[in-house]
């Protein structure tokens, strides 16, 4: 199932992923003025960074 919620009036969408027992596992970001979208996984890997990988490949501080 899938939860889409704006933050921020004007802001970017959010939505929320989540698993069979309603649990959630990931959540998507759309900025509103540029076409990137990140990606964030909701505990799946506790050795990854914390930071989201942006679409280049590197990592957003």
């Amino acid at each position: 199932m899938v939860f889409v919620f704006r933050e921020r009036l004007g802001a970017r969408l959010s939505a929320v992923f989540t698993d069979a027992e309603n649990r959630a596992v990931g959540r998507l970001r759309i900025s509103p003025n540029s076409p990137r979208m990140t990606v964030i996984p909701l505990g799946a890997c506790p050795q990854a960074p914390t930071a989201a990988p942006t679409e280049r490949g590197g990592l957003r501080r």
